[in-house]
């Protein structure tokens, strides 16, 4: 059986567990990891030995995505959620699309 070709989009704190976790899985890979911090996704990729990005576009275009986690903030999730669809991605997140019907809406 061939691994879901995981990439994590967010490294906060909710991504702590979310790494614990996919280190217990057989059938999951990540292969990607997203955060704005340069620092911290350079860290969290060599963990995993993942290919890391500070844009979340950039991992998104890249080939060999099977399932976006989006973990930013939830003020961000609309967009995210948008681009990694079009790309053929599955998507999960756990908090809401968004906070607000503004953001939540495409204007």
């Amino acid at each position: 059986m061939d691994k879901i070709r995981l990439g994590l989009i967010g490294l906060g704190a909710v991504a702590n567990a979310h790494r614990a976790a996919i280190r217990q899985l057989e059938t999951v890979q990540l292969i990607f990891v997203c955060d704005v911090r340069e620092a911290h996704v350079q860290r969290v990729a060599s963990d995993f030995s993942a290919r890391p990005y500070t844009d979340y576009r950039d991992l998104l275009d890249a080939d060999g995505i099977d399932l976006a986690v989006i973990l930013t903030p939830a003020s961000t999730h609309r967009v995210i959620v948008e681009a990694a669809a079009a790309s053929g991605a599955h998507v999960f997140f756990e908090t809401p699309l968004a906070v607000t019907v503004r953001t939540g809406c495409r204007h």
